[in-house]
């Protein structure tokens, strides 16, 4: 399946300790946002504007992190400055601060929390979000009146308390509300219009290939239900957040759009990998203690839900496993399979003991 033409000018998990402190913040997060796959009955692929203006934001920033995969599409930079001098509203806020903000995040781990702000909004919209960030940037306090604003809002006062944090978020949400209402909106809609054949044959593609094998691996991890959102900003690394421990449908995960020309699939076996997170935590910790070093650890991580989802599909949708092998080394899409699959394995090697945890757990989700 191949793109028909999307985007700009075309018509992770980072860290867990912000992931453990966000959920301390509240047991019900999606649940008390009205998740937008509350009411679906397996996985539905759809666009999210505040999430694809929150990762123009930290694409155009080029706020990157320390895993082995880009967490923002390297070429996306580029082009959307292409689109906004055709419309005239290059430089912007967003242009000229970005060396300020890129020198900002990156010197406090805190900020590592900004690649998931968007999944603690999931039903805000840019507005409401915007809104309430920057609400508590301007005081600290967590409170804000919105109700589908309130999760996030506190997790943002939690993880970003200092004073100085919170006036580098405050100039970011005015520079991404400038974006919306200057030029983001406008073309944000008409590029939804444009990927309707995309999305909706992603959404077919799951549901015909890939819902029904993986059903009894994601019933395991609670993951039963949720929302996959495609975005042409982020890059291979994509984002999971499993929602409330108790609820089973308000799951989200984020993952990139491939390019034109580029195997329109490769968004599903993207959503494959983060999928195979909650597995590759717990063969992980089978497997041992994580490596005490940050950069390791993250590698390590990605690494394993990348073979994760190898394993899982070999075991339930073995049609499948080829292509996605080929997603993750694009370069070789031209080669023969055997030659895809050690390349494969060079890019993401494990450790044997890592290997063997992983295998034990895959093993586990029933044949189909």
């Amino acid at each position: 399946m191949k793109r028909t033409g999307f985007g700009f000018g075309a018509g992770l998990i980072v860290s867990a300790g912000i992931i453990i402190a966000a959920l301390a913040v509240s047991t019900e997060p999606l649940a008390a946002q009205e998740s937008p796959a509350a009411e679906q009955t397996s996985w539905r692929v759809l666009p999210l504007p505040h999430v694809d203006l929150w990762y123009h934001g930290l694409a155009v920033v080029g706020f990157e992190g320390s895993g082995p995969d880009p967490l923002y599409d390297p070429s996306y930079r580029a082009r959307v400055r292409e689109v906004k001098e055709g419309l005239g509203v290059y430089p912007s806020a967003l242009d000229r601060g970005s060396p300020g903000f890129a020198s900002a995040f990156q010197a406090d781990s805190a900020f590592e929390l900004l690649h998931f702000v968007p999944l603690y909004f999931a039903s805000a919209g840019p507005d409401r979000m915007l809104t309430a960030l920057a609400q508590v940037a301007e005081t600290g306090n967590a409170t804000v009146a919105d109700p589908v604003a309130q999760f996030g809002a506190g997790i943002v006062a939690q993880l970003l308390p200092e004073e100085r944090q919170r006036d580098v978020l405050l100039q970011f949400t005015r520079a991404l509300s400038e974006e919306w209402t200057a030029w983001f909106e406008d073309v944000w809609t008409r590029s939804v219009l444009d990927r309707r054949v995309d999305l909706a044959a992603l959404q077919s593609a799951w549901d015909e290939r890939f819902a029904g094998p993986l059903r009894p691996y994601l019933a395991r991890h609670q993951l039963d239900q949720g929302a996959m959102i495609v975005s042409p900003q982020v890059g291979l690394e994509g984002r999971v957040f499993s929602g409330s421990p108790g609820d089973r449908t308000d799951n989200l995960v984020v993952v990139h759009l491939p390019a034109p020309g580029e195997p329109l699939d490769a968004a599903l076996h993207y959503a494959v990998r983060e999928l195979c997170f909650p597995a590759a935590r717990v063969a992980m910790d089978a497997a041992g203690p994580m490596p005490a070093d940050r950069l390791s650890a993250s590698a390590r991580s990605t690494r394993a839900a990348v073979r994760c989802g190898d394993l899982l599909l070999e075991r339930v949708a073995s049609d499948e496993a080829a292509a996605y092998r080929s997603s993750f080394v694009p370069a070789t899409a031209s080669a023969s399979e055997a030659a895809t699959r050690d390349a494969f394995y060079r890019a993401y090697p494990l450790d044997a003991g890592l290997e063997a945890a992983l295998r034990v757990e895959i093993e586990a989700i029933p044949r189909n």
